[in-house]
C-alpha cells in the first residue's frame, strides 16, 4: 500500500485526471474532465486512492492502479 500511496503522490494534476478518467476497477467512475480539472490535486489524490483501495486489483497498474 505504501507503494501505491507514493506513486499517487508523485502524479501531476494532469496524471491524476488521466487516471481518474480512464480508471478500470470494481467501481465505475463517472467524472467529467471539467469537474476533475476544477479540483485541487489533493482532492484528486484522495479520489484516486479511494478508488484504488476499493478496486478488486490489489496491485497498481502501469500508472496508478
Amino acid at each position: 500500500m505504501k507503494e501505491l500511496v507514493a506513486h499517487i503522490q508523485e502524479l501531476s494534476q494532469e496524471g491524476l485526471i488521466r487516471e481518474l478518467l480512464f480508471f478500470r476497477g470494481r467501481l465505475r467512475l463517472d467524472f467529467t474532465e471539467a469537474f476533475l480539472t476544477s479540483l485541487p490535486p489533493d482532492q484528486l489524490r484522495h479520489l484516486l486512492l479511494a478508488a484504488c483501495l476499493q478496486s478488486a486489483e490489489p496491485k497498481p497498474r502501469r500508472a496508478a492502479c
